[in-house]
């Protein structure tokens, strides 16, 4: 849509542009005519929340934590549990001061409020002699505050104290105790059930002591401070004052019981789990005292390195002497093997090997008792006496063995004294080593058996152990969260602690009207939505309106338009502009005529259109009318029902062969919309009902041979017809196409064809399909005539409209 289309599409609708928005605006104004002053009192609340104070030093500044914070803190003031405790304290507050005679307004719905409260609602109103009140808040705001008990917890909400108190909020006649049991009492009858008159109040509309009335209460933070600013607007200055005082109160221990609560149970959690750590870390360390004292442990791991080291050298030793005794054993026989076996042996008296025998017990008790001695004076003497009985019954052995050796000689000549020492040391030796290695073998055994029995204990004590480990690291753990959440919890009380900056003011003046503001903004908006929907309903309509839409759905070539006849046509000449169109028609009709490679003398126009009531008979008459002005000999065959009429130039479905122009609303022309009613005496409709006779024109009604027809010729046959002349140009009107059938052959051999259409209709899914098929039916092209269109759209292509000469 161009800018001209836009500003023509405006000026059609300009009427109903300026009305809509006086008529909102209007009403605005009715509507706000009588609307009630509101005064607005703010206060403004220091947080604390982004930059405040905290236990963590080092706890840095999180944005979005802040403004959690803040929107926790705003969803606390607006949330309903608050706004209800608002409501039941300010109409407690009320109700005394109504009681007492000191009412703070004077404003006919306070008064008229104060008058509908119910007898026994006001009585549960407690209230105090004056005198005593008054000594209550001397004495209240004379006191000294108490110095703080050493012996209680700590506590930041014990160290900051709001400068909201109730000798700020409260008239002086009133106490505090009195107060709160007036809440309380009011809270419970509104609890009781949802029918008594304070639960009533609260959830009606009635100003100032409803829900509805506080929920207009805004609290903003300022910028990104840590300031929280907050407005209420009512009908009375002192109650706007007074509702935000309450407010302030309700908030500030709201939120804090909210943030206390929440860090306290945190808390409690730590606590009962840091219970359980402890009572499975003292139930390992008992499991491992009792199992030590059962297996005589006092440092296993020391123990078991001990008895493995003692037992490593004992096998050691043990293989050393096993390994000497090998060897002795060794020269022994080589020994024997010198000497003559059997004749040492039989040489050998019992003396000797008795000796030997003794001697060999007696090195095994040597050997016992210096491996197990554990150096007192009675294990010493007993080791010398075995040495001293050993050493003498070597001697013997010497001694009878130097009895055998006194004058042989061993097998290889050797003297056998000599050999005899030699075996004598050995064997002796040898004893030696057997008795140490009994006794080694023993104590192996038994270390191995000590060894064995510590494998199990061992195994114990780290299950044991890995126990206490982890109930130890469990204990670090909730001993570690529970500081962590105690820490949080002073952080929470330090955070909670929210300060009145500026306290709510009384507000003097009302606040500026904004009905002006208000009235514009409703005519501006009503010009949008009109002009919108006029826009909407442009863009989404599917018409075929005018020349560039038209050719834009039919996809056919342009031929003409014809503007709709109307009666009131602000003195545009529509004869001239009839006329114009018909020439244009005419020029292009003959010039697609002339062009075309037939050179047949008559020329065969086709005249179609797929919907009745699109004004194809009046445009094929004045065509037939016009081709006859110029002295051509034209044959007008029209193939239709009498009753459809097809004389249409208007666009309606109206019949046009009726006198009835129709009519026109009177609401059209309040909104300066044209007069669209047909004018039927107008020449270009007028001419075509009164049709030529004779051989000039003919009138059929469509039959079963009509279907057959391939040329006018046919047509004129199939009815007995007969013509003296030639035409030059056969105009053949057929019936609606998507109504009736046509004759195939006759599309095939029309020169031209013609469409007529409808400015003011849409073009269907069965209307392409039709052309469609036309198309593929005719060599020849078909060309499309626009019917009916606005004035408005016949600017658009004409530019300037011309207007009637008046004589």
């Amino acid at each position: 849509m161009e800018i001209n289309d836009l500003f023509r599409l405006l000026k059609r609708h300009r009427v109903l542009l300026l009305v809509i928005p006086i008529l909102m605006g209007g009403l605005v104004w009715y509507l706000t005519i009588n609307s009630i002053n509101k005064y607005e009192s703010e206060t403004t609340l220091y947080t604390g929340l982004a930059s405040g104070s905290s236990v963590d030093v080092d706890k840095s500044i999180n944005y979005n934590e802040s403004t959690t914070a803040f929107d926790n803190l705003i969803s606390v003031i607006k949330s309903r549990e608050t706004q209800q405790e608002v409501a039941i304290r300010l109409l407690a507050r009320h109700l005394i001061l109504s009681e007492s005679g000191q009412v703070t307004s004077s404003t006919p719905s306070f008064q008229s409020f104060s008058q509908s409260i119910p007898g026994y609602v006001k009585s549960l109103i407690v209230s105090e002699p004056k005198t005593i009140v008054k000594t209550i808040r001397e004495n209240a705001d004379t006191s000294v505050a108490t110095p703080a008990d050493s012996t209680k917890t700590f506590s930041f909400s014990n160290q900051t104290k709001s400068n909201i108190d109730y000798k700020y909020t409260l008239p002086l006649n009133i106490t505090a105790a009195d107060y709160e049991q007036t809440v309380m009492k009011l809270t419970e009858m509104y609890r009781s059930n949802d029918t008594n008159y304070v639960y009533k109040l609260i959830n009606s509309k009635i100003p100032n002591y409803s829900l509805y009335a506080l929920s207009t209460i805004n609290a903003n933070r300022l910028n990104n401070s840590d300031l929280l600013n907050i407005k209420y607007q009512s009908d009375d200055p002192a109650i706007s004052q007074v509702t935000l005082q309450i407010l302030t109160e309700v908030c500030i221990r709201n939120y804090k019981k909210f943030k206390e609560n929440r860090s306290d149970a945190v808390v409690k959690y730590f606590e009962y789990k840091l219970d359980q750590a402890t009572s499975k870390l003292s139930k390992g360390e008992e499991n491992l005292l009792d199992f030590n004292k059962k297996n005589n442990l006092v440092n296993f791991n020391e123990q078991s390195k001990s008895i493995a080291i003692e037992k490593e050298q004992l096998e050691s030793e043990f293989n050393n002497k096993k390994a000497s005794l090998a060897g002795h054993n060794a020269v022994i026989k080589r020994l024997e093997e010198k000497m003559g076996n059997q004749q040492i042996v039989q040489t050998i008296n019992e003396k000797i090997l008795d000796r030997r025998n003794q001697l060999g017990i007696i090195n095994s008790k040597i050997a016992s008792a210096e491996s197990t001695g554990s150096g007192s004076a009675s294990d010493s003497k007993t080791l010398s006496d075995l040495k001293q009985q050993a050493e003498k019954l070597k001697e013997e052995i010497k001694q009878s063995v130097s009895e055998l050796s006194s004058s042989s000689n061993s097998v290889s000549g050797v003297p056998i004294a000599s050999v005899l020492s030699d075996w004598i040391s050995n064997v002796i030796e040898a004893e030696n080593l057997k008795a140490g290695m009994d006794v080694l073998s023993t104590r192996i055994k038994d270390f191995r058996n000590r060894y064995e029995s510590l494998v199990p204990a061992g195994s114990n004590i780290k299950r044991i152990e890995r126990e206490i480990s982890v109930a130890e690291q469990e204990y670090l753990e909730n001993l570690h969260g529970l500081n962590q959440a105690k820490l949080k919890m002073q952080d929470n009380e330090l955070a909670s602690t929210i300060k009145p900056v500026d306290l709510p003011f009384f507000p003097s003046n009302p606040i500026p009207n904004k009905q002006k503001l208000l009235i514009l903004a409703a005519a501006l908006f009503g010009f949008l939505i009109v002009m919108s929907y006029i826009l909407v309903m442009e863009y989404f309509d599917n018409t075929l309106k005018n020349k560039s839409n038209a050719s834009k759905i039919l996809k056919i070539p342009f031929m003409a338009f014809f503007p709709k006849i109307i009666l009131k046509s602000k003195k545009v000449d529509l004869e001239f502009i009839c006329n114009r169109m018909m020439g244009m028609a005419l020029q292009s009709l003959k010039f697609n005529l002339n062009g075309n490679s037939n050179t047949k003398k008559t020329k065969s126009i086709l005249v179609f259109s797929t919907l009745k009531q699109e004004g194809k008979s009046v445009i094929a008459t004045n065509l037939a009318n016009k081709l006859r002005s110029e002295s051509k000999k034209v044959l007008h065959i029209e193939i239709s029902k009498k009753a459809t009429g097809d004389l249409n130039i208007s666009g309606s479905a109206e019949n046009s062969q009726s006198n009835n122009p129709g009519k026109f609303s009177f609401i059209n022309w309040l909104l300066g919309y044209p007069d669209n009613r047909i004018d039927l005496n107008h020449p270009f409709l007028n001419e075509p009902l009164m049709n030529p006779s004779g051989e000039e024109y003919f009138h059929f009604e469509p039959d079963e041979m009509f279907y057959s027809a391939r040329n006018y010729v046919e047509i004129l046959e199939q009815h007995n017809c007969q013509i003296s002349f030639v035409p030059d140009y056969v105009i053949v009107e057929l019936p609606p196409v998507l109504l009736f059938p046509y004759p195939s052959g006759l599309f095939k051999s029309a020169d031209l064809s013609i469409l007529i259409c409808r400015s003011n209709r849409a073009w269907s899914t069965a209307d392409k399909d039709a052309l469609a098929e036309f198309q593929i039916l005719t060599d020849n092209k078909i060309y499309f005539i626009l019917n009916g269109l606005e004035l408005h759209a016949v600017e658009m292509v004409m530019g300037a409209l011309p207007k009637k000469q008046h004589g």
